[in-house]
């Protein structure tokens, strides 16, 4: 953009409206820290809701600057665009649950930590980091944005400021840092291939560089990628940090930072199209890791007896499944990831609910702690029935129907290309839907067929109401799936 300074900064000026959402979400940032200050007591209750007021509020300032043009700002490094919009209705929803979960936390010392000035802070700095990420129309954007939601997430991961916790960080410290260069490095190559960092401007750049460096270059972009969604290779992390943060931390971990990958990754591939449509290097690498991540993710989890780590290996698989959606390239392909994403933040905030307050009362999250616990708690164990077959994929749930849609563009796709490619990714998750069985029926078997040894659990009222919240809309999208596609076409197409 050739601009004199002064002409540079006008436009700045001018997009400041574009981003009240993440303007309020900084005055936010602040608050929490100011107020913090005043506090001797009840802090957890005080700024917990002054941050689900100041969510609560943001989603007017989501709405307001979503009526906007839609062209890139601030330079073209950002741009409001239907589906960036979804994304952040759906971070900002997931810290909403996520605040909920602090606050109806009890007293255990795994999880009531002193320092909540400084997280609900941190997590309000996730939350715009986030943003950015789902705006993101540059890679120095990109970039910067991925590294303020993952150094934040660095440090939020030892806020139980234990050993586990700490090495659990390090873990992630180490990790996301080699995922970071290696994607920095990918970023670089773009860059000086076509002289541009603009997605637009980079892909028409590419036109007359030879496929294969431009292979290597976004290959090694999409990795830090990869990392952010919990992809294998680069799901390494993944359980130790499940198993070391704050459970409501993990459950945020689990839904919005991968959805934020997911739609930067989106806005690569349409970004790129054309050359991914003529080269299909790019198509079998995304098919190859997302094969590799339900493989893994589901065989793995088989084996796990700590509630978060088989979910953290859930995670993996889940993350397969979104990019199964991505690679037909259809209409039909992102309506269905957009669906499975809108139904996956209840599932797994469903779990992780329920998961933390068993955690709070019985000490630990070892499944096997949980025998008895259906036939003590009914209602808790119907609803716990619900959330694993959802996550499996199984009727009566919207699980079901997510998946449907996503082997749906899938066969699709196969009709229309003959490629046995796609045949071959549509029976390889037909089948790992079933392993999963395997492990998400684990709980459920535990609750209802071993015997009740010592049952400590207990649930308050308030923490039902929370879990049959999350849970309900599970059963009614299967029947009434045409309430949600209908409100994301609205919003997306």
């Amino acid at each position: 953009m050739n601009l004199s300074l002064s002409d540079k900064l006008n436009h700045i000026l001018e997009s400041i409206s574009s981003l009240y959402a993440e303007g309020w979400l900084a005055v936010l940032f602040i608050a929490l820290i100011i107020i913090e200050l005043f506090l001797t007591s009840k802090k957890k209750l005080v700024l917990g809701v002054v941050a689900l007021i100041g969510l609560a509020i943001n989603f007017l300032f989501i709405q307001k600057t979503g009526t906007g043009n839609e062209a890139p700002f601030m330079l073209g490094l950002l741009a409001i665009h239907k589906s960036s919009l979804f994304f952040k209705y759906l971070f900002n929803f997931s810290g909403m649950v996520v605040i909920l979960m602090m606050m109806l936390s009890g007293n255990n010392k795994q999880e009531d930590f002193k320092n909540y000035g400084e997280f609900y802070s941190l997590f309000i700095a996730i939350i715009l980091g986030l943003n950015l990420m789902a705006m993101a129309n540059n890679l120095l954007m990109v970039y910067l944005s991925i590294e303020l939601v993952s150094i934040t997430s660095y440090v939020l991961t030892v806020f139980k400021f234990d050993k586990k916790g700490a090495e659990g960080g390090i873990k992630y410290l180490l990790f996301g840092a080699i995922s970071s260069g290696v994607m920095l490095y990918g970023m670089s190559l773009l860059y000086g291939f076509s002289g541009s960092l603009v997605f637009s401007e980079i892909a028409s750049g590419l036109a007359h560089i030879p496929t294969i460096p431009v292979i290597i270059a976004l290959g090694m972009t999409l990795g830090g990628l990869f990392f952010k969604i919990s992809a294998a290779p680069f799901h390494i992390w993944t359980p130790d940090v499940y198993e070391a943060a704050p459970t409501p931390l993990v459950a945020f971990f689990s839904v919005a930072p991968k959805a934020a990958g997911i739609a930067v990754l989106l806005t690569f591939i349409q970004g790129f199209e054309n050359f991914v449509q003529e080269e299909k290097g790019i198509i079998y690498l995304l098919g190859f890791v997302a094969g590799l991540s339900i493989l893994i993710g589901n065989f793995s989890a088989i084996w796990q007896k700590s509630a978060k780590r088989m979910l953290a290996y859930s995670s993996i698989a889940h993350s397969g499944f979104l990019l199964l959606a991505i690679i037909p390239l259809s209409a039909s392909g992102y309506s269905g990831l957009y669906f499975y994403l809108g139904i996956y933040v209840f599932m797994n905030f469903a779990a992780f609910v329920f998961i933390q307050f068993f955690e709070e009362t019985s000490g630990n999250d070892s499944i096997e702690k949980m025998k008895g616990t259906g036939l003590s708690f009914p209602v808790i164990g119907i609803l716990v029935v619900t959330i694993m077959i959802a996550l499996t994929g199984l009727p009566i749930t919207a699980g079901f129907t997510a998946k449907l849609f996503i082997f749906s563009a899938l066969w699709e796709a196969y009709q229309n290309s003959g490629e046995g490619f796609m045949l071959t990714l549509f029976i390889f998750g037909l089948f790992n839907t079933l392993i999963a069985l395997f492990y998400y029926l684990k709980i459920p078997f535990f609750m209802f067929f071993r015997p009740n040894e010592n049952q400590q659990f207990s649930i308050q009222p308030v923490q039902t109401a929370l879990l049959v919240v999350l849970t309900l809309p599970l059963i009614f999208f299967f029947f009434k799936p045409d309430v949600l596609t209908g409100f994301l076409n609205t919003l997306l197409f």
